[in-house]
């Protein structure tokens, strides 16, 4: 991955299946992402509140939520903001509606089992690097070029932040 070498991607990975987050686990941990788990949607939603993942891996079959109902209350989440990238694991076929559902609750992408290792690499470093993109012009724009000091914008977030 392209990135700064002071910058280890966290991702959260949503599956109920223990074999299928050991392999998603071993393919991505190795190339520099930490790797967090939940086993149910609730979990998910727990972990999502304590922490800022760079990124989510989202099965589509969960034993709690639905995978895509459980994309749509993390993308309500201020912890996921839309620049964070969520891909979407099934392990079956979905029909085009059930895809444009899952596209429309905020997934960036879909993946169907088993996983290609070498694409889901690739996608990864791709969208994290999106979200730091997006994560740095989101920062310098709070600032004052010539101070270094939080600007109007950046005094309002700050405030929120508190709040």
């Amino acid at each position: 991955m392209n990135s700064p070498a002071d910058f280890t991607p966290l991702v959260l990975l949503v599956d109920d299946q223990e074999w299928t987050s050991r392999s998603i686990e071993s393919i991505l941990r190795p190339k520099g992402y930490v790797v967090l788990k939940a086993y149910t949607g609730q979990q998910a939603l727990d972990l999502a509140q304590k922490v800022s993942p760079d990124a989510l891996v989202v099965d589509y079959h969960l034993p709690d939520i639905d995978g895509i109902e459980l994309v749509r209350r993390l993308r309500q989440s201020p912890r996921v903001p839309s620049a964070t990238p969520v891909l979407m694991i099934t392990g079956g076929a979905m029909g085009r509606a059930e895809r444009l559902d899952a596209l429309g609750a905020g997934a960036w992408d879909i993946l169907t089992h088993p996983v290609d290792a070498h694409e889901l690499v690739l996608r990864m470093d791709t969208f994290v690097r999106a979200k730091q993109d997006a994560d740095r012009v989101r920062d310098v724009g709070l600032t004052d070029a010539e101070t270094g000091f939080y600007n109007a914008r950046g005094i309002l977030r700050r405030a929120k932040e508190l709040g």
